[in-house]
């Protein structure tokens, strides 16, 4: 065997093969390998573009994608954190809310206390004789004895008679044994005018009532009319000024707990202090101020019915 084939079949490792034969077996293949490659490479340069620029263009989406979802991600958190918050708040609020009633119900109590104290000291203080009572109005009452008391007036025996006098005129010992206070008789006093204004509405509300067989359009029924809203009218502006001074008496008792509360004393029944419950203090004397406005808003009522009646 020469020595190129022996060289074959050691390079191959097969049976002995023709060398011209396989030379020209690897270039065939080696051709081929190229044809293919070129071939392979033979991208069209406009599709390429397209596809590189198709495949920026979502990148891009991709990119405004992500921004957009950190932008909502972050929107999300501040709207639980928000939600957190007026959950805290409305916990917050229904506290206060609850605070303020236990309070109210306190100051009740208390005032209920007082006026139980004060009804015993002043029962205690009928049959209480004194040597000498000086008054208010400079009367000096000799040997008098105390026999009674109804509504602040006390009756007093003395050396001389029988006499009645008010309690605010009674000396300052007798008023010190009633607890008598000059506040609280003016608080009195005006609960007292509130009362009558009460009752002077519904005499109102009684002649407002039409009487059977009478014509509601006579001229008569529209004098009453005009009489019941001029004295209406009346009634209202009393009971704005004395709101209006149980508000001045409380806010200088009170200086430190209404400072900031709003109050309109052309219209006092519609001051914040009476209708918003964010502006209520927690001070003893605020009863009074809603009765009051209470009572000057069903007037404006029973008014506005009568001016929509009347011509």
């Amino acid at each position: 065997m020469t020595e190129w084939r022996q060289a074959a079949r050691i390079f191959t490792n097969t049976t002995p093969v023709n060398l011209p034969t396989f030379i020209l077996r690897r270039r065939w293949l080696a051709l081929s390998a190229i044809c293919l490659l070129n071939l392979a490479g033979c991208v069209p340069t406009s599709d390429y573009e397209a596809l590189q620029k198709e495949n920026q263009e979502l990148q891009k989406s991709v990119d405004t994608l992500n921004v957009q979802i950190r932008q909502m991600h972050a929107q999300l958190l501040m709207a639980q954190q928000q939600q957190a918050q007026a959950v805290e708040l409305q916990a917050r609020l229904e506290q206060a809310k609850k605070e303020a009633a236990d309070k109210e119900e306190e100051m009740r109590q208390l005032q209920q206390r007082w006026e139980k104290y004060k009804g015993d000291r002043r029962k205690a203080l009928v049959g209480k004789q004194f040597s000498e009572i000086a008054l208010g109005d400079g009367r000096v009452l000799k040997n008098a004895e105390i026999t009674g008391m109804v509504d602040d007036q006390l009756a007093i025996r003395h050396e001389n008679g029988f006499t009645k006098v008010a309690l605010a005129l009674g000396g300052e010992d007798i008023r010190w044994l009633a607890c008598f206070d000059e506040e609280e008789a003016a608080d009195n006093m005006r609960l007292a005018r509130l009362g009558k204004a009460k009752s002077l509405g519904a005499q109102l509300d009684a002649s407002r009532k039409p009487r059977p067989g009478a014509s509601s359009t006579s001229t008569k029924t529209l004098s009453a009319s005009q009489e019941e809203a001029k004295a209406l009218r009346k009634s209202i502006e009393a009971q704005r000024a004395a709101l209006n001074q149980a508000y001045n008496r409380l806010a200088a008792k009170h200086q430190s707990a209404l400072r900031g509360a709003h109050w309109n004393s052309a219209r006092p029944e519609d001051s914040g202090l009476i209708n918003v419950f964010a502006e209520r203090r927690a001070v003893l004397g605020l009863g009074e101020l809603d009765s009051l406005a209470a009572s000057i808003k069903a007037g404006l009522r029973k008014l506005h019915d009568l001016e929509t009646v009347s011509p």
